[in-house]
């Protein structure tokens, strides 16, 4: 009998282990889904190598893939047009936006440009010397350096008018006071009617025949001028109001003004 027993309840634990095997066997685990690995595009990098110019000027364009130089993208503006070339010359004052395309690769960084209009610096103008009066018709005013002395740093600037017809050359070299910019570097400031302190004021006669210049008259002191930039007409242009005088310039005093456009410049 316990023999019989003993049987029993093997071949029962047996029937039950092949029973439950057949029911894992019919209810197979999926298999593991793996999401696809996202399509890697390369980068674009679009320069040009004016970000403000003047209509009628080129600008060139140069497209980098991963660093590359390429050719075989398509450069196209805010509003949909494509360039033809990587070259392109405006023909209109505006700011413009482009970005380089390339099939399988990102969109390239935004490149503005900012095109303005040339504007003519003339104006109507005359100065006094040796008891004469001459006429200009442009003055140019140039920002040349920095000066420092101590702790204290004056912006350096050369203001210069020509008369054509008898040759003459005007300079008028004075200083500005500065601000403090990046890194605490003097930053200079335009001139004033009332920040300017005069340092010197030459007048020249130019000889074509040997392109020289002779000095026919020199100050140092006594000297005084308002300057007034009243409106920027373009990027180099300014609507300007300019006096300047000396009570001795070879024994007689001299007076400049003038009205009108003056081109400015930084040599610096």
């Amino acid at each position: 009998m316990k023999k019989l027993l003993t049987l029993f309840v093997l071949f029962t634990l047996a029937s039950f282990t092949i029973s439950c095997s057949s029911d894992d066997n019919s209810n197979p685990t999926p298999p593991e889904v793996v999401d696809p690995q996202p399509e890697t595009k390369a980068n674009l990098d679009l320069r040009s190598d004016k970000s403000v110019l003047y209509v009628g000027e080129e600008v060139k364009f140069t497209v980098y893939e991963e660093g590359v130089t390429i050719t075989d993208a398509k450069i196209t503006s805010a509003d949909g047009n494509v360039l033809e070339s990587y070259t392109w010359t405006p023909t209109t004052e505006g700011e413009y936006k482009y970005i380089a395309k390339k099939e399988n690769c990102k969109d390239s960084n935004e490149v503005t440009i900012t095109v303005d209009k040339k504007v003519s610096a003339k104006g109507n103008g005359t100065f006094t010397f040796k008891d004469n009066q001459y006429t200009i018709d442009n003055i140019e005013l140039v920002f040349t350096g920095y000066r420092k002395d101590g702790e204290s740093a004056y912006g350096k600037w050369l203001l210069s008018a020509m008369n054509d017809q008898h040759q003459y050359i005007i300079s008028y070299i004075f200083e500005t006071l500065t601000t403090a910019g990046e890194k605490n570097e003097p930053q200079y400031v335009l001139p004033t009617v009332d920040n300017c302190t005069p340092t010197m004021l030459i007048v020249g006669k130019y000889n074509p025949e040997t392109d020289s210049v002779q000095t026919e008259g020199i100050a140092v002191m006594d000297m005084a001028s308002s300057i007034h930039l009243e409106k920027q007409l373009s990027r180099e242009v300014y609507q300007s109001t300019i006096e300047v005088t000396c009570s001795n310039v070879s024994e007689s005093p001299f007076k400049l003004n003038y009205e009108g456009g003056v081109n400015y410049s930084n040599d610096r």
